[in-house]
This record gives C-alpha cells, sequence and structure tokens, in this order.
C-alpha cells in the first residue's frame, strides 16, 4: 500500500468513528465472519454493509475473503483421503510452541 493509499484510509477511519452509526475499517474483522455466515445481528449488519458501501479497501479486503473461503472449501472438497494424523500433530505442535 502506497504512502497516499495508507494515509487516505486512516483519514477515511477518524471521519468514520467520528460519524454517528459508522464503523472503523479495524472493526470490519470483528464483524466479517458472523457477516458471511450470516449471523450478524441486524444493527451490526446495517453498519457493516454502511462501511463497505463507503469503503474501497475494506470492499475488497471482503472480496478476498470471500476468495479465500471459496478457494479453501473447494480444496478441501478435493482431498480424496484424509488428512494424515502425525501431519495434524507436527502442525499443532509448531503452532502451540510458538515458532510457527
Amino acid at each position: 500500500m502506497s504512502l497516499r493509499q495508507n494515509l487516505g484510509r486512516r483519514i477515511r477511519g477518524v471521519m468514520m468513528s467520528r460519524l454517528p452509526g459508522m464503523i472503523t475499517c479495524r472493526a470490519i474483522d470483528d464483524f466479517i465472519v458472523d457477516y458471511l455466515e450470516e449471523s450478524l445481528p441486524a444493527k451490526e449488519r446495517v453498519l457493516f454493509e454502511r462501511h463497505i458501501r463507503s469503503c474501497p479497501d475494506c470492499r475488497r479486503y471482503l472480496a478476498e475473503y470471500r476468495l479465500a473461503l471459496a478457494a479453501g472449501e473447494h480444496s478441501l472438497d478435493d482431498m480424496d483421503e484424509p488428512v494424515p494424523e502425525e501431519l495434524v500433530d507436527a502442525v499443532l505442535a509448531t503452532v502451540l510452541s510458538g515458532d510457527a
């Protein structure tokens, strides 16, 4: 992200946090999963959608998030065999050790 884009995003974030009924770009992460699962309460859904309409960066983020979810679902559906238990254990051990 260029300096100009970053500055523009920060300015929009400050402006949106000052306007009644608006959420900031950072708050999008708090709502995105519930929004996509259609379990976000109506009031928060309106705020989320209002922000998405007014913020091109968050619109792009939402689109990319949807693509990532779709890609992940597709790749899991294509698996013929289950993931080996040893691999799961190794990944969990690495994550829990903090080395990941």
